[in-house]
Order: structure tokens, then sequence, then C-alpha cells
């Protein structure tokens, strides 16, 4: 892959690409990295430029072929194999395409396609062929797959729309949810696990903006806290005579039946645990749904090119904000809730 890119400097450690450097292409602006720089940044080095719908191009000076020759890059590209399917050269040796993993043997010809359909602002949806994560060939092992979010092309189509628009419109993190996206796509599986929503339950879904979600999973987790304030409650009044805030009890605090909350809370938390477990696994497939369903929307919304790539991360992205206010709104609550415990308890 270095010979399409010598002569360019990477972006992240500023030196010249070699041909034998492993290079990886964003795709959202198409701008190549050391795969080493990549990954200590963990995204594109031009991230910030994402939202503006910019292309990355060579910089002044910086000319594509080895050692910046004009005459051997063009000799290079002459001899070079041509990918079908996102429309890069590699060597002539190579075996598979390695901006997308394409398999460049025999055979590297486009599969029937339903063509390509004009889109609202000048866009283009990708052909409609089939998607190999191998290439054409299963039994050849893909040398450029040890990170398949690295090598998807900006053009690879997930749902007709260019994964550029997609990871424009998923923001931080799209390097994981590209891959999953489109392997659900090709493949109708529904079944993904995602950590983080298993972890971090409801919050993950507001931050991810899928709300309605998010409230049905806040909603289940208040519930299951009906238990522990029916324990706070029964426990009340012996804290408060103790801290002198409160006279003797005249009715002792019944074991029993807290007993019998303590249990009910465990159950719940339990319940809770495995339901939000259960959603997670397809955390990723709703996201996605929601991801197309957005994109499409803001395409017919927008139909000038810069108007829909500036809509893209402001529609999409993640909301940080209303992280921050749930935590808030949840402490507030609780201390709402056990306010008005006391307050009652001192009135019986």
């Amino acid at each position: 892959m270095g010979n399409n890119y010598l002569g360019v400097k990477c972006p992240g450690c500023r030196g010249k690409f070699a041909a034998a450097d492993d290079i990886v292409v964003c795709p959202a602006c198409g701008a190549p990295h050391h795969r080493q720089c990549y990954a200590e940044r963990g995204q594109c080095v031009f991230t910030q430029d994402h939202i503006t719908g910019k292309e990355w191009r060579p910089p002044a000076g910086e000319s594509v072929g080895e050692n910046g020759s004009e005459n051997e890059g063009r000799a290079q590209r002459e001899t070079a194999k041509h990918c079908y399917r996102c429309g890069s050269n590699s060597p002539p040796e190579a075996l598979f395409c390695q901006i997308c993993g394409q398999s460049l043997t025999a055979g590297n010809t486009p599969p029937p396609s339903a063509g390509r359909s004009a889109r609202p602002g000048g866009h283009t949806r990708g052909a409609a062929y089939t998607y190999h994560p191998y290439g054409q060939n299963n039994d050849e092992q893909n040398p450029y797959d040890q990170n398949s979010y690295y090598v998807i092309s900006e053009n690879e189509p997930i749902n007709e729309l260019p994964a550029r628009d997609v990871a424009i419109y998923i923001g931080p993190n799209y390097t994981y949810f590209l891959p999953r996206f489109l392997h659900m796509e090709k493949t109708g599986r529904v079944i993904q696990p995602n950590i983080a929503a298993v972890f971090f339950n409801f919050f993950y879904y507001f931050y991810r903006k899928m709300y309605l979600v998010g409230a049905g999973m806040l909603a289940a987790f208040l519930l299951c806290l009906v238990p522990f304030f029916m324990i706070f409650w029964e426990f009340l009044p012996e804290a408060l005579y103790q801290s002198g805030f409160a006279g003797p009890l005249e009715i002792p605090v019944d074991m029993d039946r807290i007993a019998l909350y303590s249990r009910m809370f465990t159950g719940a938390l339990i319940l809770n645990f495995i339901f939000s477990l259960i959603v997670s696994l397809f955390a990723n497939r709703l996201y996605y749904k929601q991801a197309i369903t957005k994109i499409r929307e803001v395409m017919y919304d927008y139909p000038a090119a810069q108007e829909y790539r500036m809509m893209l991360p402001r529609v999409g992205g993640v909301n940080r904000i209303s992280v921050v206010l749930l935590v808030g709104a949840l402490i507030v609550g609780f201390n709402i809730v056990g306010s008005i415990l006391i307050f009652n308890s001192n009135l019986l």
C-alpha cells in the first residue's frame, strides 16, 4: 500500500511513507496514516474537519509516487492492479486490495450491480455488490484484515449509504461501529455483544442519543429500587431515634419484613442486570437502524451537500450533556425521595 502514497507525509508523525509501511486510510476523509500512528490516536488526525465534509488531498509539494517522482509514480500506476471495488491501485504482486481487502486474483471483475443512483445534494450511492471479508475466495487469508475497521473504504455502501456518511454521523468511536454495521448488513445478524451498553446501562443509550431505549432502561432501573426504599422506610424510625431526631419507637422494627424486602431488592438487581444484558445484545442493531433512518432523514431534509454534511454530526454524534444532566437528576431525585420519607416518618 505504501506505493500509493510514496512522497506523502503521514499527518500523525509527519514522516514520509515508504513502500514497506503499513498504511491505513480514514473512511471518513480518506487521509492515509501509519497504522501505529492511527492506533495511538484512536482516530483520524483530521477528525475535527469531518464535520465540514472536507476530503483529504496530498499537500502542495507532496506528489504521490516513489521519491516524489511523477514519472515513476505514473509507471507504478500503469503496472498496478486496479480494484473495481474501491477504485484504488495496489502493487502488481498484491493478492488483495490494500485499502478494502478485495481479492485481486483471477475473477477481479465487478459482479452484477444495480448501478449507481443519484442522491440529493449531488451524492452518489455505492454500487450494490456483494461484500466478502476475505475477498471473493474465502480460502485465502487476507493479510490486511487484522483490524477490519481500518480497511473499510470511505465509499463502502452500508445500507446504500457510503461509510463516510455513516462515520460522520456516528462521530466518536466510529471505528468500532462501521465494521459491525457492515457485518450486520451483509450477514443479517442482529445479535452482537456490546460491553459498554451492559455496564453503563441507560447512560450509554442517552450518550448515543438513543433516548427511547434509554428511557426504558432508566424506568427498569428505577423500578428495581422500589424494594430499597421500602427497606429504607422500615429502618428510618430506628435511625432517627438513634440520631436523636425522634422519640423511642412504639412499634419495633419488623426484621422479617426487612429480610423479605432485601431478597426482593437482590432479585430486582439481578433481573435488571439480565435485562440490561439482553438489551445490550441488540444495542448495536438498534443503533444501526437509528443511524440509517436519521441519515436518510437528514439527506432529504437538507438536499444541499454542504448543509447535509453540516447537519450529519449534529443530528448524530454523542450527547455528553444529557449524561451529566441525568446524573444530576438522579442525585437530586434520591435526595428528594429521602427527604419526603424522613418528613413522613416524623409525622408518624
